[in-house]
This record gives structure tokens, sequence and C-alpha cells, in this order.
């Protein structure tokens, strides 16, 4: 999945936002074990903060639907606001219908939760690709 150099090191970079720290780690190994490098944000706040402070360079972002102080949603507007076309996995316990409206999101992957490790791996090639 990530593209290597010869050194090694992985190129590609996710965010990931979720304020559950369990989620949060579940989803930092698989994208590790992945080979991607993966940066950390319990808000959408602190995540958007991160990208405007740190100025990291994002290939996907992978965000809670519902969290504290801003919303996946907002939290992907402002992110994308800063870095436009950034390719995003939204999770959620409820429906994509329910949490989207039915709204198409360009460069969206939707997983509800509880989602596997394949379906995860999948979002990953997807958003990464």
């Amino acid at each position: 999945m990530a593209k290597q150099d010869c050194s090694g090191p992985a190129l590609q970079t996710v965010l990931v936002v979720d304020d559950d720290s369990d989620c949060r780690s579940i989803l930092r190994a698989v994208a590790e074990t992945d080979g991607v490098q993966v940066l950390e944000a319990c808000d959408g706040e602190k995540a958007v903060r991160l990208v405007e402070r740190v100025n990291p360079v994002l290939d996907a972002v992978i965000l809670d639907f519902n969290m504290p102080v801003m919303d996946g949603i907002s939290t992907l507007v402002a992110l994308r606001e800063l870095r436009p076309g950034l390719k995003a996995i939204m999770c959620s316990a409820n429906s994509e219908a329910r949490c989207l409206g039915g709204a198409v999101v360009d460069g969206l992957v939707f997983l509800e939760k509880p989602f596997n490790l394949a379906r995860l791996r999948a979002a990953l090639d997807a958003a990464l690709a």
C-alpha cells in the first residue's frame, strides 16, 4: 500500500482524528502495519491546529463522525480549506445515509462501525491510491 523508496521510509501520512483513544490506537496500528506514517488528534479543533502549526504533508485523514468540539464533517471542511482535495475516511456507528443525509462528498470513503480489518485496509488502500 505505502510507497517506499530505497531507504525504506514511508512516503504516505494519514491524520487520525477520533475522541476515543482506543479507536485511535487501533487505526494507528493498522495504518503503521501497512507502512503508513500516522499523526493523531483527539478532536477536530486539535487536528486543524496541528495542520496549521506543523504543516505536515498529508495523504489522507481518518475521522470519526461524532466528536466533541467539531464533528467529522466540520473538521473535514476545515482541513480541506488547508489541504484542498484531501482524501478522507469517515467512521461512524451511524449509517452513511444518517450521517451524510445522502450528500456525496468527493474523496470520501465511509466506514460504518463496527468494521473489520479487511474493510479498514480496503478504505486505506482507496484513500491512499
